[in-house]
């Protein structure tokens, strides 16, 4: 399919961070008196999470790669961290430096920053997927990100915050990337953006949509220059997008069906696809650079349980308001390195539907600039088998009243009740602004 594109670096393993708590989309749009339908069914949103005042861009950033270390990462060994984020707290030093040093990572790993948006976690991964083809070191992408719009505006449903730490590998055990075999489109445009000095974003939603749309010409750019036999037909067997919300990935997969004619049982296996990829945004939100590597979670772990398992996830009134519904990520009792002879089996056959695997990766950046690749999966057992344990607790993350909600995210005061969980958090910001953090528990 891809001619001279040679799989040989790519991602190894991913952790993820969340903060603990969000809110009911039903219940903000009722207290808003939006139609609660056109939120859960048009856009396809169910809650979004909700940070502390203790939680910001590096926290959680820490906080997933605790969640890398936890699988056997040794960060000592890295030659280089990297950090896309549209959170970041200060226009000099970069959340890579904090990071360096709340890990204590050797003076010589690499540390900076990118930024371009949503699509900043895509040209970190690149331009690191070269860097370890090119040096044999391991390193880490880490995209971190609280979407923040205020009240009672258009898009107050679709923020949201997390964190995803991408361990970057020469032969990696869970996605294979060719760092060449990629196409982009890049244009100046007014879509979405904040400026120095605003906490929330400027967003044109109507405007950004089209502009989503419209940058699918970097898909049609990967099939005319590597795939011209066909990509949605033979060319891969999944795709992926970046979920600004759950509603804006289905246009984009029902605008690319259109393009290139598919039969039946393809049609319905991309779509399949689409909507395991969307669950992790229908349930925390948008979460910007951090989306794409979600999404990729969310298929892994609902190709983890198979077209038998249980339903997609595709009504949209399903879960968090609406009275119950399946779930795509059955509840995993038991850790991956600890499992009884039954769930290594089940993991077994869960590694046999995802390996192989070639996957189409969509992401956006407003402002703007798009990026595909196709990946290979790989026989991940234990990877996927821990993203689908951190998935499956999404659904159970306590909800916060709507009250509470405001306070912790747009008044920045802890909520009655609330209290910090183990994690990192920001221990104090002095008379300059600037922040220091630590672990607890």
């Amino acid at each position: 399919m891809q001619g001279a594109c040679v799989l040989s670096v790519g991602i190894d393993r991913m952790g993820m961070a969340f903060p603990g708590w969000r809110v009911s989309c039903r219940e903000l749009a009722e207290a808003r008196g939006v139609d609660a339908d056109k939120v859960l069914l048009g856009l396809g949103v169910e809650s979004f999470a909700v940070p502390m005042p203790w939680q910001d861009a590096v926290t959680l950033a820490a906080d997933a790669l605790d969640d890398l270390v936890a699988q056997g990462t040794d960060l000592g060994a890295l030659g280089r961290i990297v950090v896309a984020t549209e959170s970041a707290l200060d226009g000099s030093k970069p959340i890579a430096a904090w990071l360096h040093g709340m890990f204590g990572l050797d003076g010589e790993c690499e540390a900076f920053d990118v930024k371009f948006a949503c699509v900043g976690g895509n040209y970190a991964l690149f331009d690191t997927l070269r860097f370890v083809a090119s040096t044999g070191l391991p390193a880490v992408v880490v995209a971190t990100d609280i979407a923040l719009y205020g009240r009672d505006g258009s898009a107050e449903c679709t923020q949201g915050a997390g964190a995803v730490a991408l361990l970057v590998t020469r032969e990696p055990g869970f996605l294979a990337i060719e760092p060449e075999c990629v196409t982009t489109c890049t244009r100046d445009e007014d879509d979405f953006f904040r400026p120095f000095g605003r906490l929330t974003a400027v967003v044109r939603g109507r405007r950004s949509v089209d502009c989503y749309l419209s940058a699918l010409s970097a898909v049609d750019r990967y099939r005319q220059r590597f795939c011209p036999e066909g990509l949605l037909h033979g060319g891969l067997d999944r795709i992926v997008f970046h979920a600004p919300y759950p509603g804006l990935p289905r246009k984009a997969l029902a605008r690319l069906l259109a393009r290139e004619a598919v039969d039946e049982s393809t049609g319905a296996r991309l779509c399949e696809g689409v909507e395991w990829s969307v669950l992790p945004c229908r349930r925390i939100g948008n979460v910007y650079t951090a989306s794409v590597f979600l999404a990729l979670a969310g298929l892994a772990a609902g190709m983890r349980q198979g077209a038998g398992g249980g339903e997609p996830g595709v009504r949209g009134t399903s879960g968090v308001g609406a009275g119950g519904g399946e779930e795509v990520f059955p509840p995993v009792s038991s850790s991956c390195t600890a499992m009884g002879t039954e769930g290594r089996g089940a993991a077994a056959e869960g590694a046999q539907r995802v390996a192989g695997t070639r996957v189409g990766v969509y992401t956006y950046g407003s402002g703007s600039g798009s990026r595909f690749f196709v990946g290979e999966m790989r026989d991940a057992g234990a990877a996927v088998e821990h993203l689908a344990a951190r998935l499956a607790v999404l659904p159970a993350l306590p909800l916060l009243s709507i009250a509470a909600m405001e306070a912790a995210f747009y008044e920045r005061r802890v909520p009655a009740g609330v209290e910090p969980g183990p994690g990192w958090a920001v221990a104090c910001e002095d008379e300059t602004g600037y922040r220091r953090y630590v672990r607890r528990g």
